[in-house]
């Protein structure tokens, strides 16, 4: 190399070497940053889209990572929202179990980033739960709308993690002040969204946990398809690479667990039992790709099979169970856990018997009066005693529902999860609420639709629309956001008449939740 190309290349990159070293051991001296102050991946670009998806993922791993778990799932959202740690591990014999799910935009490197951080911080991990909707598979439909999903793996287990500077502490102040005109502190909330504020103030309490805040899906008519399990690229036509996506990427997820010394294991969420595409051709060729999957790698266990049905008035979005149900998710998860951990050859190999619906019974509703505000606590009982433990609410359950859940350790669980998260906010000065004025009740009959309801007693529907407003009140921010529940969601609840009060009738149980799960 001549010298007059080091004078201008190299000269001034070994100067400007020279020059930063001193600034970033200083810095490092007098700051002393962590990953999580140095990292500009999630809460420091106001800029970038998805805010929440990454301040919950900060929250969470930040606050969580030295919980020295036994087991951990990650995933898409239909766990984040559905499975709380605290109620799963009621169930676990002991082991220890944290959801560290997330979104499907972290799909399926974002999970795999998540999970390699845990099992790198933690040496007791044993099983890494890969916990996910049915339709939400590792396949190319689902990975490349995934857009944080190379970013959170990058960040988190990549050369990058290892070579931020010290100085990158400093971005979120210039961040700060550059995007939004404000000052930058760690101690305040990241987001002033909703479900951020009451992630931030319940975090520790929860074990992350977070319940739904979801606009309603239509529950009669709504449906979701499955993605077809090819591979693009003139490369994966030649013959000589795997041609499913599930298998190849479940087949790269299975290599990254075990090089830890860990134990895959793969759990499928409910879905509701109206949601499938009728003739849907997908999902035999799915399943059978997992059934291959499973005779390649019988060292990895299935909890669940593919498609277990469960009614549609335990699920918010489609694929989030309602916060009212989560004490039956977490409880299915557990059981299956403890069934993992204390004696796992009781879990048959995958095999697949998923199938595709022909046609659904028609539902039809007539409204049979006026809208009246004054059903609105029967009819939202369940849903806002389990959110707020408020006794006023636990009084307008019907006695069977009110039975039921008695004798539900789960719910029990749940409802002492909720007691303590209450307490903790109470003390942080912040109350959760909810305003109902903009919600309508209307009286309707229901042809169709099946109910667990006491023979002989008579069911009285209730159709709700309109905007569910949570609110959230603490000395330094209040914010009320309205979610909109359309008509078009079909949201019908069955209430009952018991000594001259209308009260909830909504809870049946699930059939599959005593049955023996046969992957």
């Amino acid at each position: 190399m001549s010298r007059g190309a080091f004078a201008r290349v190299f000269l001034p990159a070994l100067v400007a070497i020279a020059l930063a070293g001193p600034v970033e051991v200083t810095l490092y001296l007098a700051f002393h940053p962590d990953f999580w102050r140095r990292t500009t991946w999630l809460m420091h670009d106001p800029y970038r889209p998805e805010l929440f998806d990454r301040v919950e993922l900060y929250l969470r791993l930040s606050h969580l990572e030295d919980s020295d778990p036994d087991i951990i799932s990650v995933g898409d959202s239909s766990g984040f929202f559905s499975l709380q740690s605290k109620v799963v591990n009621r169930f676990t014999g002991g082991a220890k179990f944290l959801s560290l799910n997330t979104g499907a935009n972290q799909a399926f490197i974002g999970y795999q980033g998540i999970a390699e951080y845990m099992l790198r911080r933690s040496k007791h991990i044993k099983y890494v739960v890969l916990y996910v909707y049915p339709q939400l598979l590792p396949q190319e439909p689902t990975i490349r709308v995934a857009d944080l999903g190379p970013i959170t793996y990058d960040d988190l287990v990549s050369i990058r993690a290892y070579l931020t500077p010290p100085s990158a502490f400093l971005a979120p102040y210039v961040k700060h002040r550059l995007f939004e005109g404000r000052h930058f502190s760690e101690s305040q909330s990241l987001s002033n969204q909703m479900p951020s504020l009451q992630l931030m103030s319940t975090v520790d309490d929860t074990m992350g946990w977070l319940p739904e805040f979801d606009v309603r899906y239509d529950r009669i008519n709504g449906r979701v398809g499955f993605y077809p399990d090819w591979r693009s690229g003139w490369y994966n036509q030649l013959g000589l690479t795997e041609p499913s996506a599930i298998v190849a990427n479940l087949d790269e997820f299975d290599r990254v667990v075990r090089s830890y010394g860990a134990q895959l294991v793969v759990a499928f969420a409910p879905v509701a039992n109206r949601v499938l595409v009728e003739g849907d051709p997908e999902i035999v060729p799915n399943d059978q790709a997992l059934a291959r999957f499973q005779r390649e790698h019988p060292d990895v266990k299935f909890l669940f099979p593919l498609l277990t049905s469960w009614g549609p008035e335990k699920f918010g979005m489609y694929n989030h169970i309602s916060r009212e149900y989560t004490f039956l998710s977490s409880e299915r998860l557990g059981e299956a856990l403890d069934k993992l951990v204390h004696d796992p050859e009781s879990i048959p190999a995958y095999t697949g018997q998923a199938a595709a619906p022909e046609s659904y019974s028609p539902v039809v509703i007539t409204p049979s009066g006026p809208a009246d505000s004054s059903l609105l606590p029967s009819a939202l009982a369940l849903y806002l005693y389990t959110s707020t433990s408020e006794e006023k609410y636990h009084d307008l359950l019907s006695a069977r529902v009110e039975d039921l859940l008695s004798r539900e350790p789960a719910f029990r669980a749940v409802m002492d999860d909720t007691r303590e998260r209450i307490a903790s906010l109470t003390r942080q000065n912040v109350k959760i609420g909810f305003d109902l004025s903009e919600m309508r009740a209307t009286p309707v009959t229901a042809e169709g639709l099946p109910h667990c309801g006491t023979p002989g007693q008579q069911t009285e529907w209730v159709q709700l629309n309109g905007d569910m407003i949570f609110t959230y009140d603490s000395p330094t921010v209040s914010s009320h956001e309205p979610v909109h529940w359309p008509e078009t969601s079909h949201i019908l609840i069955p209430t009952v008449v018991e000594d001259g009060v209308r009260k909830f009738d909504g809870y049946c149980p699930e059939p599959s939740m005593d049955a023996p799960a046969s992957p």
